[in-house]
């Protein structure tokens, strides 16, 4: 638990005032495209079996600690749900296992409504996991 009491005392309102946790979806598709970052979906397998994206890992929140190892270290880990719960969860779980972690600030319905033709001829060629 040490760990997390020095992760919450960093968390003042510093932290939460300048959102530095968060990324914009056009900033994380722009991050996908150059390969510095992942879209990891941590959403369950119900939900991602309704609707899922290609370039996202999906690994289920009650996955996380088993499958680690599937997540690489050497990029930012976007973490995205429906509603940024899990997201927040699996945020602080990744900060305390010393990854380079943010969370999606986009809700599902915003990301999905952003997949007009003209956004994924411009921002989405060339992105896959």
């Amino acid at each position: 638990m040490n760990k997390f009491d020095e992760l919450l005392k960093t968390m003042e309102f510093d932290f939460f005032g300048t959102a530095t946790h968060k990324i914009t979806f056009d900033n994380m598709m722009q991050l996908l495209k150059e390969k510095k970052c992942i879209l990891l979906d941590v959403r369950s397998k119900e939900e991602y079996a309704c609707i899922n994206f290609p370039f996202a890992k999906h690994i289920p929140l009650n996955e996380i600690p088993d499958r680690k190892s599937e997540i690489p270290k050497d990029k930012m880990i976007v973490a995205f749900c429906s509603s940024a719960t899990r997201a927040t969860m699996v945020y602080t779980y990744l900060l305390l296992q010393e990854y380079d972690a943010k969370i999606l600030t986009d809700s599902l319905g915003e990301i999905a409504a952003n997949f007009m033709p003209g956004y994924v001829l411009n921002k989405c060629e060339h992105i896959t996991e």
